[in-house]
């Protein structure tokens, strides 16, 4: 939140600009970079000043490019003390590619 209005940010937008050749261009090392950086960046900037401001998170994901990556964020939440504060909710709206998903 930022002046009490939501703020979406795309995330690995520049990295997209360099595989010109769609959205599925290079799609596993983009995948790899979400799943590297998304959860340090929401624990950090997301999740503690809720936490510290005594606030509960909420944070869905969705499709089977960000399984891996809320599995990954739930581990660092529950390592520093700050999962029992969050309630993570993953979906998928097909079965495409499910059996990426570990």
């Amino acid at each position: 939140m930022e002046n009490g209005k939501l703020r979406l940010n795309r995330w690995n937008q520049w990295r997209s600009g360099h595989h010109r050749g769609g959205v599925y261009n290079n799609e596993e090392w983009k995948v790899g970079e979400f799943q590297k950086t998304i959860p340090n960046h929401v624990t950090q900037f997301v999740v503690r000043p809720a936490v510290e401001a005594g606030k509960s998170v909420v944070i869905i994901a969705e499709e089977w490019h960000t399984a891996e990556t809320l599995a990954r964020l739930s581990d660092s939440l529950h390592f520093l003390g700050m999962r029992k504060s969050c309630v993570l909710m993953w979906n998928a709206n097909n079965d495409m590619s499910l059996h990426r998903v570990n």
